[in-house]
């Protein structure tokens, strides 16, 4: 009797964890899904969430995101070719909507394999063991407002395209490739608001350890002050919250708050290798796109078919190539923020020699873990994704602005 009790308390345990992790996934998913969604509409499958469980996309999943890419790339082409044959000028000026393209078809099509489906499996997956260490009551809060913030960059997203796509109606008289290059411009669209939400995704969930370390420090540091100053700060410090306690030899939370900062470390990691080629991709042709754009502004001023609405839309779509590396900058600056602000708490926990031994030593493994994990976006390894990117695409965009506009004089 005993023994089959113990079998039966061990299987109602180990079921519990299972629906605990399931439910965990779902809730992770649940975050994320209206952009899974709008990907399913171009049809990019990345996984599927079945019964609880991230699984990979089926073979029908996988026929479709095939036969969908064969028939538009089909029609993209041709719209294209007719588009040379009456004027080769626009040929040129429409390359970098190719270079989107072969990134939409083979982004489509390879999505779908479980060899590249296994990566966003692991980082949701991952996602899902950070969460379970956080504090519970805290969550429901956490996936709403990152919910919410996932349908107002899709809004922004919609907004902004429908723009460009009445602006590009205005003055394109070829409607067809108006609705071709407005489909592929706003996949490519899509891949960067695709990466921002996941880079969003490590930087709320480091900004939900930082508050722990913060508050952690501030009643170390109200220690130090007069009674009167303590009791006004500690109205304040109520609705903080309040994860790792008071300092004690047997206090491991420090530790934990570590082993959540290698898992968000492995998830960037993971990132970084799904989004390389996406990456490489939209600054080809944001380049390519600014660069032939203001051969083609300069060749149409000079010419006797100048009109002003050209100019301005070929302004506004430049503007709009520029949009996409920007958007990569400004996100994973944020996340380097973010993380200098762990280093700096981190680091007045192992200078505070007031503090249990035991708890400096685990600051000081956080440390390392910090170093180990600087949380940097890399581009196949040639240079990092932050605001010196931005810098360094504007000195050769003007320097080839310059040279352009020597060989038109």
């Amino acid at each position: 009797m005993t023994k089959t009790k113990r079998q039966s308390n061990k299987t109602t345990i180990e079921e519990t964890e299972v629906s605990n992790e399931e439910n965990g996934i779902e809730k992770v998913m649940h975050t994320i899904k209206p952009v899974i969604i709008t990907e399913y509409f171009f049809g990019i499958f990345k996984c599927r969430l079945v019964k609880g469980q991230l699984q990979p996309p089926s073979w029908k999943m996988r026929m479709f995101a095939i036969l969908y890419m064969a028939t538009y790339g089909s029609l993209f082409l041709k719209t294209y070719c007719d588009l040379v044959m009456i004027n080769q000028m626009r040929g040129w000026q429409e390359f970098s909507a190719l270079v989107v393209l072969s990134q939409y078809v083979i982004t489509s099509v390879l999505a779908g394999f479980p060899v590249y489906s296994v990566s966003y499996i692991r980082i949701y997956t991952l996602f899902t063991e950070v969460d379970k260490m956080l504090h519970g009551e805290t969550l429901d809060v956490f996936y709403k407002q990152s919910r919410g913030r996932t349908y107002l960059y899709l809004f922004i997203l919609f907004i902004y395209n429908v723009f460009n796509f009445l602006l590009d109606m205005f003055s394109e008289t070829n409607y067809t490739w108006a609705f071709m290059i407005f489909h592929v411009y706003l996949f490519q669209k899509l891949v960067v608001l695709s990466f921002s939400k996941h880079i969003d995704m490590i930087t709320c969930r480091l900004e939900v350890i930082n508050r722990s370390l913060k508050t952690f420090v501030f009643e170390q540091d109200v220690r130090k002050t007069t009674i009167f100053i303590m009791r006004s700060r500690k109205k304040e410090m109520k609705d903080k919250m309040h994860f790792i306690g008071r300092p004690s030899e047997d206090n491991m939370k420090v530790r934990d708050l570590a082993r959540m900062y290698n898992i968000l470390g492995k998830i960037g990691f993971l990132i970084n290798e799904v989004y390389n080629f996406h990456m490489f991709l939209i600054l080809i042709a944001a380049f390519a796109y600014i660069i032939v754009t203001i051969w083609t502004a300069l060749y149409i001023y000079r010419s006797l078919e100048f009109s002003a609405k050209d100019i301005v839309n070929l302004t506004f779509w430049c503007i709009g190539a520029f949009i996409n590396p920007a958007i990569f900058a400004f996100v994973c600056e944020n996340l380097l923020r973010v993380r200098n602000e762990t280093k700096v708490f981190v680091n007045k926990i192992i200078m505070n020699y007031d503090l249990p031994r035991t708890m400096r030593v685990q600051a000081k493994v956080f440390m390392e873990l910090i170093e180990a994990w600087p949380l940097r976006i890399y581009v196949y390894d040639m240079f990092t994704v932050d605001i010196t990117m931005i810098l360094k695409f504007i000195s050769v965009g003007t320097t080839y602005l310059i040279i352009i506009i020597q060989l038109f004089h």
